[in-house]
Parts: structure tokens; sequence; C-alpha cells
């Protein structure tokens, strides 16, 4: 079963693999939907990590005009 730390480097063979994401997942008994699944959890967590916390939610806050 996979978890975000498994598929990070089953993501990391597949990225150096320069197969497609079908024939990858062929020869790892992984469907593509899975894949997918975790290739976006996978970028989730990174843009989580990019953004800092405290500047998260800046953007949604609107600067008062006199």
């Amino acid at each position: 079963m996979l978890n975000l730390k498994r598929f990070e480097s089953l993501y990391d063979r597949f990225k150096s693999s320069g197969l497609r994401v079908r024939d990858f997942c062929i020869n790892e008994c992984v469907s593509e939907s899975k894949f997918y699944y975790w290739q976006r959890k996978l970028k989730e967590q990174e843009r989580e990590k990019a953004i800092p916390p405290d500047l998260s939610l800046s953007f949604l806050i609107m600067p008062q005009h006199p």
C-alpha cells in the first residue's frame, strides 16, 4: 500500500526512468489512477512547503482604504 513517503521514492524512480506514466505503472504494478492521486498529493505538499504559513492566507486580506 502506498503512502506519501513511499510514493516519493516511486516518483523519483519514475522521473529517472524516461518511461510514460502508463508504462511505468505497468512495470511497477501500480494503477495509473493511484499514481495520479499520489502525484497530486505530493505536489500539494510541495506547494505547502513553498509557502510560509504566515503568508499562505495573506492574499485574502484586503488593505483597508480610508
